[in-house]
């Protein structure tokens, strides 16, 4: 607080802030975070706290946690019955429609994303966790998009001011910075650990799986068994299917044929067999068995890269190739898929490189613009941070502050998670004042956001910031007088 200017006994005493020293058990992620209480106010009860959001006190991160599953609300609605004329809002940053969100069913297109869907969030510790959204955001945008691209098959694109981390910095290990912005070191995370509670079937039943989704056919019988095809040359593949076979009980007939070829062939009975690699293992997967698949997929349709602490996959189903760098970016290891052709055919080739976990900002200082006119989306998730897909490249990347408004410019604040969270019901307590004061942040989605909330209050002012800055960069960067300015 104070390095933000702000007096710590005034904040405690007006906000209500607290201190996590003793967390209540499934709160240990947040002990040692200062505590923002939500309150409400009933004749019965007076003023009471009905939900609390988390934030880092060593000022590592911007970052802001919200226990799962809370609805949206507006922030410090004690503001709203202090004496005053005016009265100010903030917004509580975005990505075109076809970057993609991690659901338990697979990659979803944010154009396409059904509000209230689970996301993999991803968490300081490095562990991803699939969350109910706090806030799902879509809005008008109308202006450049920021493109940051590498040799290395990073990318991202979105608006100049979306939050990405810039983690591993010495003085800021847990920095964000803006995509416009960029940074002169640190890293992007790329990749994250889910540890589910495991998919129900032995190794030998996951390892059969793989073996029949790489060198497989599966034939349909008269009476609608599914019949289980292989010809294999190699022999080491021929002795790991048969031991796989046997340790899960299957008596297949395996014959010797033309050209140096042994045929395996099974009923699958009960079992379920595909060539599909099935996205409900990445949900229920534990970290054990993540490793282990990727072992097991490199037996079959992969090979190790000499030299290199680097695995290949290939398959012609770009499907399987997908749900193979998921895994692999589930499993902390970075991962691409890449298009490969020649003169028997096209395919995809997953490059899994072992020792790698981010990107440097280094290899993405210089970024293009993409003129953009249409809808932005983002979601809010409880740690502000999620996994994210663009352009084939999986990494993590980020999501008002009203107590820095208000502190400052001595005008009642209240916090606002985005244009498309400001609900009818919020419009009544704004309409005695004599203006409203709208902060927008300094960029097209900002001054959308403004401009949505501006339509349902006759007595609105929108007061945009600078390009680039939203409410407390403006305080840090150019100080409180200069705000206070922005509000004659």
């Amino acid at each position: 607080m104070e390095t933000r200017g702000l007096s710590t006994q005034s904040i405690q005493n007006k906000f209500g802030l607290g201190y996590v020293e003793g967390p209540l058990p499934g709160h240990e992620m947040y002990e040692g975070f200062l505590a923002i209480p939500y309150l409400r106010w009933t004749k019965q009860r007076g003023w009471s706290t009905v939900s609390i959001r988390f934030r880092r006190l060593d000022d590592c991160t911007p970052k802001y946690m919200t226990v799962a599953g809370d609805r949206v609300r507006l922030f410090n609605t004690a503001a709203l019955i202090e004496p005053s004329p005016v009265v100010a809002i903030t917004e509580g940053e975005c990505l075109r429609g076809d970057a993609e969100v991690l659901t338990q069913t697979g990659w979803c297109r944010f154009d396409e994303y059904e509000p209230g869907t689970p996301v993999a969030q991803y968490e300081l510790s490095g562990a991803l966790r699939f969350v109910t959204p706090t806030a799902f955001i879509k809005k008008h945008y109308q202006g450049p998009l920021i493109e940051r691209q590498n040799q290395q098959r990073y990318y991202h694109l979105s608006t100049p001011a979306h939050r990405v981390p810039a983690f591993g910095g010495k003085q800021d290990p847990y920095k964000f910075t803006t995509a416009e912005e960029g940074h002169y070191a640190a890293s992007i995370p790329r990749v994250g650990a889910i540890d589910g509670p495991g998919i129900p079937l032995s190794d030998s039943e996951i390892r059969l799986r793989i073996a029949v989704s790489a060198d497989a056919s599966i034939r349909t019988t008269g009476y609608s068994d599914t019949y289980i095809v292989f010809g294999l040359k190699k022999q080491r593949k021929i002795d790991r299917l048969r031991k796989l076979l046997a340790d899960v009980g299957l008596q297949p007939s395996d014959t010797v044929i033309a050209n140096g070829y042994t045929s395996i062939c099974f009923l699958a009975g009960d079992r379920v067999l595909t060539r599909e690699l099935p996205w409900e293992w990445l949900t229920q997967a534990s970290f054990s068995q993540r490793e282990m698949i990727l072992e097991e997929l490199i037996e079959w349709d992969g090979n190790r890269v000499p030299g290199r602490d680097q695995t290949e996959y290939s398959s012609k189903h770009l499907s399987n190739a997908e749900w193979v760098q998921t895994l692999a970016h589930t499993a902390g290891i970075v991962s691409s898929v890449i298009s490969r052709n020649n003169k028997w055919g096209s395919w995809f080739k997953v490059s899994i490189l072992h020792n790698k976990t981010s990107t440097s900002w280094q290899s993405l200082q210089q970024f293009s613009e993409v003129p953009h006119d249409g809808d932005v989306y983002c979601v809010s998730v409880p740690s502000s941070a999620f996994l994210v897909r663009m352009g084939g490249c999986i990494s993590v990347t980020g999501n008002c502050d009203a107590i820095t408004a208000q502190e400052h410019c001595g005008i009642p604040t209240v916090g606002v998670p985005g244009a498309t969270n400001w609900k009818s019901h919020f419009r009544e307590p704004f309409m005695g004042y004599r203006e409203v004061f709208i902060l927008a942040d300094g960029d097209e989605p900002g001054l959308g956001f403004a401009n949505t909330v501006a339509k349902t209050l006759p007595n609105a002012k929108v007061i945009p910031m600078d390009r680039g800055f939203d409410v407390n960069s403006t305080v840090l960067q150019r100080g409180p007088q200069y705000l206070r300015d922005r509000l004659v």
